[in-house]
């Protein structure tokens, strides 16, 4: 066999083993985000408001609604409340928050936090978190 047959057969074999590699990730990809759990996104949720809240290590952000995105164009969106861990919760602290979810890279991640004063059953009134 010459070298030019050689290289031809290489380009049949591995054309569409890269085609099939690539369209593998793309599945593989959009398949990671349908897989996040509730867990993943409160998980994500408290690493977040590490960025968002001080004494962040003294607060467990809650989920009261929560809808996940599944495709990349779609948003989704995390409520709930802000618990103070501390035994002597301070007076004036956030009590709630609401965060929009959206797929990047095949992994749910957090686009934006807002954090409250309102009680968190007053959020769950406003339409943002229903």
């Amino acid at each position: 066999m010459s070298r030019h047959q050689e290289t031809t057969m290489t380009r049949k074999i591995i054309n569409p083993l890269c085609a099939a590699v690539a369209l593998a990730s793309l599945v593989y990809a959009s398949a990671q985000a349908e897989e996040t759990t509730r867990l993943d996104v409160q998980v994500l949720v408290n690493r977040a408001a590490r960025d968002r809240i001080s004494n962040a290590d003294d607060h467990l952000l809650t989920i009261e609604t929560l809808k996940i995105p599944r495709v990349a164009t779609e948003t989704g969106r995390v409520c709930g409340a802000i618990v103070s861990l501390r035994r002597k919760p301070e007076f004036n602290q956030w009590n709630s928050y609401a965060a929009i979810l959206y797929i990047e890279n095949g992994r749910v991640t957090i686009t934006g936090m807002a954090t409250f004063f309102m009680p968190v059953e007053e959020l769950m009134g406003e339409s943002s978190c229903r």
